[in-house]
C-alpha cells in the first residue's frame, strides 16, 4: 500500500469537506416543498419578505449568499450578498441541480482564477421523490470549507449551517400557503396526485377534490363552483413559439389563477392547455360570476416568454352545484359545455345552460361525422359572383364551403370549421376546398370564362408554414396563373399575430397571389400594421352594408372604409349588398366590387354561367 503526497493528502481532505458540506446542505434542504411563485418566475411579496426575515444572518454577512433558481433558470430570489453573476457562471452546477443532483463549483474571478468562493447548487422538489423543479445556489466562502479538510466532524460548517437552517424553516412557512392550492385537505398531495409539468393537481385528484366538496356541500350552506378553462389558440402559440415556450406558458397559468383565488380554492391541470378550478362555499350566483370575472382579467397581463411579451387568452366554463347537477361527472361535462359556448361566443366565460348542453351534443355528433364527411364529398362548394361596380361584369367568385348532411341538411361553415380546428381535420379540409376550388377555376378557363377565384382561409391556416408552397404547387398542378387566386383572411386572425402574419402573408406575396381583409370593420385591426400588410384588397363586413340606408353610423363606416382603401391603394369590395338603393351609394362612393343578393345569392357551378350573364342586367333592372 502506498503513501499519498502532502498535497495529495491535502487534496483528498478538501474533496471529503465539499462532500461533507454537500451531505449537510442537502439534508436541510432537499426536503424543502416548492415555493409558490417558483414556476412564474417572481415570489409573492409575502414569501420574499418571510425569506427576508430567515434570512437575516446571511444577508448581514459579507461572504455568503442563497438564490433560488426556478426550471427555467430564472433567478427567483437572492438574499445576501448581491451577486452581478449570471446562471452562466455556474452553468455546470446549475444543471446538474435541476436535474436532481447536488453539485459544487469554485467560480472563478474576473482574472480568470479561483475565487474564495464554493458555489454549491442543489435541487429544490415539490415532492421528496419527485423531479426537480428549481434548485438552490448556496455560496459561501471558500476558506471555511477548507478549515474543516482536516477533520472528520462538520463542527467548522455549524455555523453556516445553522444559517441555512433557518432558510429551510422559512421555506416551510412560505410553501404552505402553496400546499393550501394543491389538496383541500392538510396532506401534502403524492407524485402520483401530481401533474408533473405544473406541479397541480392532476385530472383524478381533481375529480376526488371534487368529489369530497360535494359531500361537504351536502351538508352546509353554500355553492360549489367548477370551472374548466382552455387557453385560447394554445395550439398557435406551441406551433410559433415551440414547445419549450408551450410548456414554459402552462407553468405560469396556475400561479396567474391562484393570484386570484382564495386559499381554499384549487387550481388542476387536466391535461394539455385544459386547467380546472374548484370553489368551495361560494354564498351567491353573484360570488361565482366575480370569480369568473376575476380570473379572465387576470390574462390580461402579458406573459413574458423568452423576452417576448404575450397576449393571452382565456375561456372558462362555469357549472355549480346543486343547480347544474350533484355529481363528478355532470359537473365536469356542463363545464366543459359552458366553455365551448364561452370560446364559440368569444365572451370570456360562460355559466352552463339547457340551451349549451343541446348545441353541445349536436357538436359532438357533427365532430364524429366530419372525416367520413370529408372523405365521401359531403363538403361542396357554391360560388357567389363579386362584380366590378364601373362595368356590372362578373370579373371573380368566392368559393363558400357547404356541408349537405344526409340527416340535417345544409351546415354552414361558421358550425363546422371551428370542429374542423378542434379535430385536427383543417389540414384536409383546406386541401379538398382548395383542389376544388382550383380545379373549377381550371374548368372555367378552359370554357373562356375569365374569372379570379376567392377563397377563405382560417387562422390556423395562416400559422402553417408550409401554406405557401403547398398554394404554389396547387396552382402549377392546375395550371393557373397565381394572380387568379384570391385568399381572404380576416383582420381579426392578422392582428392576432401581426408578425407572424406579415411573414406568411410576404411568403403567399411571392408566390403571386391576390391577398384580401374579409370582414373589415368588425375586429380591432391597426392602420398601422393595416398600412404595412402586403394585402391588395379590403372586404367591407355586411353588417355594415346591409344597415347603411337606416343607420348613419353604418354609412359613415362604409364611406370612411371606401375612402381608406383609395388613400392606401387597396381595392375595396363591399358584401351584403342587397338593395338598389345600396348599390347606387356605393358606386356613388367609388367602391370597386359588390357582392350580395342584389346581384346574385351563392349558386353551384352549373348555375354559375347563366348568373355572369344577367348580374350588369339584374343591377341595372332594379334601378
Amino acid at each position: 500500500m502506498g503513501f499519498l503526497s502532502a498535497a495529495e493528502e491535502r487534496g483528498a481532505a478538501l474533496e471529503r469537506a465539499t462532500s461533507a458540506h454537500e451531505a449537510a446542505l442537502a439534508a436541510l434542504l432537499s426536503a424543502a416543498p416548492t415555493p409558490r411563485g417558483l414556476a412564474s418566475g417572481r415570489l409573492p411579496r409575502r414569501e420574499a419578505r418571510s425569506l427576508d426575515r430567515t434570512l437575516g444572518d446571511l444577508a448581514s454577512s459579507r461572504a455568503g449568499s442563497v438564490r433560488l433558481w426556478n426550471r427555467d433558470r430564472e433567478l427567483v430570489y437572492s438574499g445576501g450578498r448581491r451577486l452581478d453573476l449570471s446562471p452562466a457562471d455556474i452553468s455546470e452546477a446549475l444543471g446538474s441541480g435541476l436535474r436532481g443532483k447536488v453539485d459544487s463549483v469554485r467560480v472563478p474571478d474576473a482574472g480568470g482564477g479561483r475565487s474564495d468562493e464554493l458555489a454549491t447548487v442543489m435541487p429544490v422538489r415539490a415532492t421528496p421523490a419527485g423531479p426537480a423543479v428549481g434548485a438552490f445556489e448556496v455560496r459561501r466562502p471558500w476558506k471555511s470549507v477548507a478549515a474543516s479538510a482536516g477533520f472528520p466532524s462538520w463542527g467548522g460548517l455549524l455555523p453556516e449551517l445553522g444559517v441555512l437552517a433557518l432558510v429551510w424553516l422559512g421555506m416551510l412557512g412560505a410553501a404552505a400557503l402553496a400546499m393550501r392550492g394543491r389538496a383541500a385537505g392538510p396532506s401534502p398531495l403524492t407524485d402520483s396526485q401530481l401533474d408533473p409539468l405544473t406541479d397541480l393537481p392532476n385530472r383524478s385528484t381533481f375529480r376526488e377534490l371534487l368529489d369530497r366538496a360535494l359531500i361537504a356541500g351536502k351538508r352546509g350552506p353554500g355553492l360549489v363552483a367548477v370551472m374548466l378553462m382552455d387557453v385560447d389558440r394554445f395550439k398557435e402559440i406551441n406551433d410559433t413559439l415551440g414547445h419549450y415556450n408551450g410548456d414554459l406558458l402552462l407553468k405560469r397559468v396556475g400561479p396567474r389563477l391562484r393570484s386570484v383565488l382564495r386559499d381554499q380554492d384549487t387550481v388542476a391541470r387536466l391535461g394539455g392547455d385544459e386547467f380546472a378550478i374548484l370553489l368551495p362555499g361560494l354564498p351567491d350566483d353573484g360570488a361565482v360570476t366575480t370569480a369568473a370575472e376575476r380570473i379572465i382579467r387576470s390574462f390580461e397581463e402579458p406573459f413574458v416568454l423568452g423576452g417576448l411579451a404575450l397576449e393571452v387568452e382565456a375561456s372558462v366554463g362555469v357549472a355549480v352545484y346543486p343547480e347544474h347537477g350533484n355529481r363528478v361527472d355532470v359537473l365536469l361535462n356542463r363545464a366543459d359545455t359552458a366553455m365551448y359556448a364561452a370560446k364559440a361566443a368569444r365572451t370570456g366565460f360562460a355559466v352552463y345552460s339547457d340551451q349549451q348542453d343541446q348545441g353541445s351534443r349536436r357538436r359532438l355528433a357533427l365532430a364524429g361525422e366530419l372525416r367520413r364527411a370529408i372523405n365521401e364529398d359531403e363538403i361542396v362548394l357554391n360560388f357567389q359572383p363579386k362584380t366590378r361596380m364601373a362595368t356590372g361584369e362578373v370579373t371573380g367568385v368566392e368559393a363558400l364551403a357547404r356541408w349537405r348532411h344526409p340527416v340535417h341538411g345544409t351546415i354552414s361553415p361558421s358550425e363546422f370549421i371551428p370542429i374542423a380546428e378542434q379535430t385536427n381535420l383543417l389540414h384536409t379540409l383546406t386541401e379538398r376546398i382548395l383542389d376544388r376550388a382550383l380545379s373549377q377555376l381550371r374548368e372555367w378557363h378552359t370554357r373562356g370564362f375569365d374569372l379570379t377565384m376567392a377563397v377563405n382561409l382560417s387562422m390556423r391556416n395562416l400559422l402553417d408554414a408550409k401554406l405557401a408552397d403547398q398554394i404554389a404547387q396547387r396552382l402549377r398542378r392546375n395550371g393557373i396563373e397565381p394572380s387568379y387566386l384570391e385568399l381572404e383572411l380576416t383582420e381579426g386572425m392578422l392582428m392576432a399575430d401581426p408578425r407572424r402574419a406579415m411573414e406568411i402573408l410576404g411568403r403567399l406575396k411571392e408566390v403571386g397571389v391576390g391577398l384580401s381583409v374579409d370582414d373589415f370593420g368588425t375586429g380591432y385591426s391597426s392602420l398601422a400594421y393595416l398600412k404595412d400588410l402586403p394585402v391588395d384588397a379590403i372586404k367591407i363586413d355586411r353588417s355594415f352594408v346591409m344597415g347603411m340606408e337606416n343607420e348613419p353610423r353604418n354609412a359613415a363606416i362604409v364611406r370612411s372604409t371606401v375612402d381608406l382603401g383609395r388613400n392606401l391603394g387597396l381595392e375595396v369590395v363591399a358584401e351584403g349588398v342587397e338593395t338598389q338603393a345600396a348599390y347606387d351609394e356605393l358606386a356613388r362612393l367609388g367602391c370597386d366590387y359588390a357582392q350580395g343578393f342584389l346581384l346574385a345569392r351563392p349558386l353551384p357551378a352549373p348555375e354559375l354561367a347563366g348568373a355572369r350573364a344577367g348580374a350588369r342586367a339584374g343591377a341595372g333592372a332594379q334601378g
